[in-house]
């Protein structure tokens, strides 16, 4: 996966302002003494890394924690390294004694680095990593106006059979079968099998425009409810996104103080990409530029369709309720 630019432009400031900051107190100690090198203390430090990193992703593994702690350790080792350097060209030291103060023994510089290495690394972390969540299927909810079904009572025991004969009682002969009507498919032969719902018509209905290459339709924790692609588009690998534009945008509308973002319309050279997001659901069109007006008026559409399918299927919470637990066909 390409690391966006803006990622590796923070990476690259925040480690050389935690680089700095301990050269400009250098050699002051602050009441600390020279620390030493050893491995309890690297496995103290490798558990605050885990530690961190599932208080932010409480979907990681067991093993991506493992792996992303040993990523934070050689990073706060990179770091040493260089801290080391600059001291060895501003202070004319040893170059062995100043790579062991920068790693291990200047303890100020030492835990300012590990402290700073699992944040600064996290929105790396976030693009190299999915944490998916395992999706759960809702139960069918209970149709109010079906007929209740009431168990046959039967007695049972030989006495039983005798008294009823004796009465005259005949059991009542078996319901016959009815008959099968052979009914030819129409449409999709998929829309047979099992019935359209309303997240999949909303990214059809958005798809049928000539324009649209990919439609998703994901929830506020990510989770792909929906998706329409055209050619051999993956929508997994477009999903994550859709919710990322509006985090870096509210990121600049929270400076400003203008508000929260509902809608964003991205025009690049030969695309165009739509984001759409209402009550935890984010709609995200990745089409051509020449596509009109029009396809605005079916992005809308769309969402009409999933905000009323998401009322009449779980109410007012709406959100809460599909949150977590639904998962839609997108075979």
């Amino acid at each position: 996966m390409q690391v966006p630019g803006r990622v590796t432009r923070q990476i690259l400031l925040l480690s050389l302002l935690v680089m700095i900051v301990p050269m400009i107190v250098f050699p002051e100690q602050f009441g600390f003494r020279l620390g030493q090198a050893s491995f309890r203390g690297m496995a103290y430090e490798f558990v605050f890394y885990g530690l961190v990193i599932f208080l932010f992703n409480r979907r990681a593994s067991l093993w991506q924690l493992l792996q992303i702690s040993g990523v934070c350790l050689l990073y706060r080792f990179g770091i040493g390294v260089l801290f080391g350097l600059l001291i060895t060209v501003m202070y004319s030291m040893q170059l062995t004694v100043s790579l062991i103060l920068g790693m291990f023994s200047y303890l100020p510089a030492v835990f300012l680095h590990i402290a700073a290495a699992p944040f600064i690394l996290m929105p790396l972390i976030r693009l190299l990593y999915r944490f998916e969540r395992r999706p759960q299927r809702l139960a069918e909810p209970v149709r109010s106006d079906a007929p209740p079904t009431a168990e046959p009572h039967q007695e049972t025991g030989p006495v039983s059979l005798v008294a009823s004969k004796e009465r005259g009682y005949r059991p009542p002969p078996p319901p016959r079968p009815k008959p099968t009507q052979n009914r030819r498919p129409t449409g999709d032969s998929k829309n047979t099998v099992k019935e359209v719902n309303g997240f999949d018509l909303a990214t059809r209905h958005v798809g049928e425009d000539a324009s649209v290459q990919l439609v998703t339709l994901v929830d506020a924790e990510g989770l792909l409810l929906s998706r329409f692609a055209r050619g051999d588009m993956d929508a997994a690998d477009y999903a994550p996104y859709s919710m990322l534009f509006f985090e870096n945008a509210q990121t600049v509308l929270d400076r400003s103080g203008l508000g929260v973002s509902e809608k964003m319309d991205l025009i690049m050279a030969t695309n165009r990409v739509i984001l759409v997001r209402d009550n935890g659901i984010c709609l995200m069109v990745m089409a051509e530029r020449r596509g009109d007006d029009l396809l605005n008026i079916r992005v809308n559409q769309g969402m009409d369709i999933v905000k009323k399918y998401m009322t009449e299927r779980y109410g007012d919470n709406a959100a809460a309720n599909v949150e977590k637990t639904y998962v839609s066909s997108t075979q």
